[in-house]
């Protein structure tokens, strides 16, 4: 291949293969933390199964797309430079599939929120950016199919990403304040309260900070640089991203104890009901407890009189039966109880 070939396809090339890679990447990451999950909480819900199930089901569609394009690109009609700038499928594996995941997923938080609070009006504002993102997704992904070349997106569809992603990032960050102000009111009577509380923010944080932070990246790209096939490498990980944050969040429940897996659900179930005196008051109802029961005995069987002592020593020995109390005993026993509270 000629050096001016080379030169021209490299600027579009090297996006398009570096997102399908990390998109396939990321999937891997997604498969692990599924595995992780049914295999820890098989007691969950069945609306959070059928939520990992359909996340599944949509970024397993969005990955064989995007593998399909790939095979296109790189294979079919390899070294043909129109045929690295054409979206192919893009136009539904990036912006709608995108926008139908983060959706699922702002759902799945606002649902936490819920739990939380029992406020419906930051659950209304949080949903509101999500659907906007959701319709302007959608459209932005009809004008991508319409226009069909990278070279020519960013001339005439600006306006709709624009909006895509930054209701997108926007709505990210006030799940985040949301979730962080909601647990930081919850009383902190207890030391292991405390500590649960403060890992729930940490990771509320780290989680809702990911996805914002790449949503904003990605409208800087989108607007700054004229190649869409950088559009194309970000945006093919954006899903992924929103998938395997929804499924670490129900993950972190696991902890690793002496070199095993176990699943604690503590950390995850925190019921919130109104007080009259607090105004909030904060139950954890574990699953994995340890009750100690403690035995004990009374063992007396003879008494001695010593008044009968002289009239026949042994004989003045008198039994007295007692019941026995049984054998004294402490011992510490798991027991597993149903789950009772909401899901956080």
């Amino acid at each position: 291949m000629s050096t001016t070939g080379d030169a021209a396809l490299a600027p579009t090339a090297a996006p398009l293969l570096t997102g399908y890679i990390m998109n396939a990447m990321l999937y891997g990451c997604l498969l692990m933390q599924l595995y992780w999950y049914y295999m820890s909480f098989p007691r969950d819900p069945r609306f959070l199964k059928l939520f990992t199930a359909v996340l599944f089901c949509l970024e397993t569609t969005q990955t064989a797309l995007i593998m399909y394009d790939a095979l296109e690109s790189f294979a079919l009609d390899f070294g043909s430079v129109d045929q690295l700038n054409k979206v192919h499928s893009a136009w539904m594996n990036i912006p709608i599939m995108t926008g139908i995941v983060s959706s699922l997923v702002h759902s799945f938080f606002c649902w936490r929120i819920y739990t939380l609070s029992k406020n419906l009006i930051s659950i209304a504002v949080v949903m509101t950016f999500s659907l906007c993102q959701l319709i302007t997704a959608i459209y932005f992904g009809s004008r991508v199919y319409h226009i069909g070349e990278y070279s020519l997106l960013q001339a005439s569809t600006q306006v709709p990403c624009s909006v895509w992603l930054a209701s997108s990032a926007v709505a990210d960050i006030l799940i985040a304040l949301a979730m962080c102000y909601y647990l930081w009111r919850i009383p902190k009577s207890f030391r292991r309260t405390e500590l649960l509380i403060s890992k729930l923010i940490r990771s509320t944080v780290e989680t809702g900070t990911i996805t914002a932070i790449f949503a904003i990246i990605l409208v800087v790209l989108y607007t700054s640089l004229e190649n869409g096939s950088y559009y194309a490498c970000m945006g093919a990980m954006l899903a992924k991203l929103y998938s395997n944050v929804a499924l670490a969040v129900l993950n972190s429940r696991i902890r690793i104890m002496n070199g095993r897996e176990n699943a604690d659900t503590t950390d995850a179930f925190i019921n919130m009901d109104e007080d009259p005196q607090s105004g909030l008051r904060s139950t954890i109802s574990a699953s994995n407890q340890l009750h100690t029961r403690i035995n004990y005995t009374v063992d007396v069987q003879q008494s001695y009189s010593p008044s009968a002592a002289g009239k026949g020593g042994e004989a003045g020995r008198q039994a007295i039966p007692l019941e026995p109390l049984g054998p004294f005993s402490a011992s510490t026993e798991r027991t597993d109880t149903k789950v009772q509270g909401d899901y956080v």
